[in-house]
């Protein structure tokens, strides 16, 4: 047994959204963000996609987070 209890604690992955996976983004990043995510919207509202359909597929334990990872699964 190792001394150290805590090298056998498994640690979650990052969810997107919380306080340590947040980047603060200048202004121009966030005005371009806006305007992409309004372009989204608008594209998928138009042909009338739903797309939480899949992102409901990746949130298995229904608490409404998606890890980075399974986002970047959804999109490749």
């Amino acid at each position: 047994m190792s001394h150290d209890p805590s090298s056998y604690v498994y640690k979650n992955p990052e969810y997107l959204g919380t306080l340590r996976s947040m980047n603060i983004l200048s202004q121009e990043e966030e005005d371009d963000l806006k305007n992409l995510l309004n372009h989204i919207n608008n594209y998928y509202s138009k042909r009338n996609i739903d797309i939480l359909t899949n992102f409901r597929d990746f949130d298995r334990n229904n608490i409404g987070t998606v890890t980075e990872n399974q986002v970047n699964k959804l999109f490749l």
